[in-house]
């Protein structure tokens, strides 16, 4: 499962020169290590990708040498491109973590990514979906595979990659639950199946 991203690592940076690529590709190996997920992992070498395109000559070739000044730029240049503040704030995360590893490995002195660079975001409630919109999306689905993997999003709150590995046996028909197991941050939980959803996995 991770064997493709070090090579897709080693051809996304390929522009950089020697050093500065190492460091990156090294940084990757231990995400990679980690387990971290082909999600992150894609998230963090396509933000790095971004950041470090939009880097002078003489800064690509120094990534030790950025200072606060280089990212308090990048962040401007992000707020121009209208992102929101989600997007930003997970472009910060990813160079923080970058150079706080840069840090633990002894390759500079402190990480320019400061606390107070993060944008503030509202905090609003999640907007449900109309019931009639809802009847109209289940109307047009074809089979009924379709059908029940929606619902297992919907109903049980299960994520694409989570139902894309459930199997039979962790569906307790006697509880009317899913034990999913190895769920984001490697975590197992229990989520709890619904009439519709329950009527969906048996035509399934």
């Amino acid at each position: 499962m991770y064997s493709e991203y070090h090579p897709k690592a080693e051809n996304k940076f390929s522009y950089l020169p020697t050093k500065s690529r190492v460091f990156i590709l090294e940084y990757v190996d231990h995400l990679i290590q980690r387990q971290l997920s082909p999600c992150t992992l894609r998230n963090t070498i396509g933000c790095l990708h971004q950041f470090c395109g939009r880097l002078t000559v003489h800064n690509q070739g120094n990534l030790p040498g950025i200072t606060k000044i280089e990212i308090r730029h990048y962040m401007e240049t992000l707020s121009q491109r209208n992102l929101s503040a989600g997007t930003i704030n997970n472009h910060l995360v990813v160079l923080k973590g970058f150079f706080s590893y840069l840090v633990d490995e002894d390759c500079m002195d402190k990480n320019p990514v400061l606390r107070r660079y993060r944008v503030e975001q509202a905090m609003r409630l999640p907007r449900p979906m109309r019931e009639a919109d809802l009847q109209a999306f289940l109307a047009v689905l074809q089979t009924p595979q379709d059908r029940a993997i929606f619902l297992l999003m919907l109903r049980s709150g299960l994520r694409v990659g989570e139902v894309s590995t459930l199997k039979v046996e962790h569906i307790k028909w006697e509880n009317k639950n899913i034990i999913v197991y190895n769920g984001k941050g490697k975590v197992d939980r229990v989520t709890y199946i619904s009439s519709d959803l329950e009527a969906a996995l048996s035509a399934w």
